[in-house]
């Protein structure tokens, strides 16, 4: 689901999206996955995986915009939105915030580092 999410937000024109390993230097933001469980309801098989958007940036309020676009891009989302981008993205319904805007502090880099998680509705 990291993949589905990034694929998105890129399509959305953010910039410099990440799934593994985020750079050494320079804004991003990377999407993460952070577990989930699965749950029966009758016959059908729902799971719903979480996942983590981080964004660093040099500037405090920059990362703040980004994260808040990103918070209101993906919660914005439907079903229909979701399959014009990604192909096989029937499985993928939607997304919850499971969180609010987390600050991470600073990292190495001194770049700042704030975090918001999502629950994902998803068939199987």
């Amino acid at each position: 689901m990291n993949i589905k999410t990034a694929t998105l937000l890129k399509d959305e024109e953010f910039e410099n999206v990440f799934v593994i390993d985020a750079p050494e230097n320079g804004s991003f933001i990377l999407v993460s996955k952070t577990g989930g469980f699965g749950q029966n309801s009758g016959d059908n098989m729902l799971s719903f995986p979480t996942i983590q958007v981080m964004v660093a940036d040099k500037n405090y309020q920059a990362a703040g915009v980004t994260i808040q676009a990103i918070k209101k891009f993906l919660m914005g989302l439907d079903y229909k939105d979701i399959l014009a981008v990604l192909e096989d993205g029937g499985e993928l319904v939607g997304y919850r915030l499971q969180s609010d805007t987390i600050d991470l502090g600073k990292d190495e880099q001194l770049r700042y580092r704030v975090s918001v998680n999502f629950t994902l509705y998803h068939n199987n």
